[in-house]
């Protein structure tokens, strides 16, 4: 019984620590394009602090996707734009994201929708030298990012 109430301790205990890491991580609102300065926590692992944000009004199209990252970084930079898009008809919350690593890079995403309080965990492709674009129907207004990773083949 004690072993089951210390593993339950331990439990909630890095429940909390975790969550106060997201808490601590600036949210991105809908419609900014930043850069991120990456800093080594050990071998594989990163922390990241903004060093730009900007406002980004334009609706994306399909056939202007490709161009909206066109900026050359440097190694342990992310740059990124959230915004929203059309695509035919219909609106979409878009998420425009890459680095200059080498290494491809994984990390955990949350985003807030529209008339929902709480973050929610959504999955992420890894991100490269070519731009990464990920498309939700639904109406996303804010996100938080945390615990890049460096993906090892």
């Amino acid at each position: 019984m004690k072993s089951l109430l210390s593993f339950l301790a331990f439990l909630l205990i890095f429940q909390i620590t975790d969550a106060q890491k997201l808490r601590d991580r600036p949210e991105i609102s809908i419609h900014t394009k930043f850069l991120l300065e990456l800093s080594p926590k050990d071998s594989s692992k990163f922390d990241y602090k903004i060093l730009k944000t900007e406002p980004f009004s334009a609706d994306i199209n399909m056939d202007s996707s490709v161009l909206v990252l066109h900026d050359t970084l440097k190694t342990n930079k992310v740059q990124g734009i959230f915004t929203t898009g059309i695509f035919g008809n219909k609106t979409a919350t878009l998420w425009f994201i890459k680095t200059e690593n080498d290494s491809p890079l994984d990390y955990q995403l949350f985003i807030r929708q529209k008339g929902k309080g709480r973050l929610k965990e959504t999955s992420t492709l890894p991100i490269s030298k070519l731009p990464n674009v990920e498309i939700w129907q639904d109406q996303i207004i804010s996100l938080k990012i945390s615990d890049f990773t460096k993906i090892s083949f």
